[in-house]
């Protein structure tokens, strides 16, 4: 199999799995809505990894999915668990690269 359709697999199954956690106690109530974006998040770029799985040209647009997702993802998991603010500032490039991917993955 594609290796971006692995990872999107994968990246979906750890998304179900962070938002059981969050949902069941993990995460203090005020925090809670930070956790919930950053799963949906989660959950757009593994949709968006297994999508790009099926194109020819798929490296670029693939590549900047993965790291849009990690940059804003993780951050916000850490953020939402331990209320240290140190990585926020990595969430808006993860944005930016999940945009290029999409504008990629509609040039290539």
């Amino acid at each position: 199999p594609d290796l971006y359709f692995t990872i999107g697999c994968l990246s979906m199954a750890t998304s179900i799995f962070t938002q059981s956690f969050g949902h069941h106690g993990g995460i203090e109530y005020e925090l809670k809505e930070v956790w919930k974006n950053s799963v949906n998040f989660q959950q757009l770029g593994s949709l968006s990894l297994l999508f790009v799985g099926s194109k020819a040209y798929r490296h670029i647009p693939g590549g900047l999915f993965l790291l849009g997702t990690c940059f804003f993802c993780l951050p916000c998991y850490y953020y939402a668990y331990t209320k240290d603010r140190q990585y926020n500032f990595l969430m808006p490039y993860g944005g930016m690269a999940v945009m290029a991917g999409w504008v990629a993955l509609g040039l290539l």
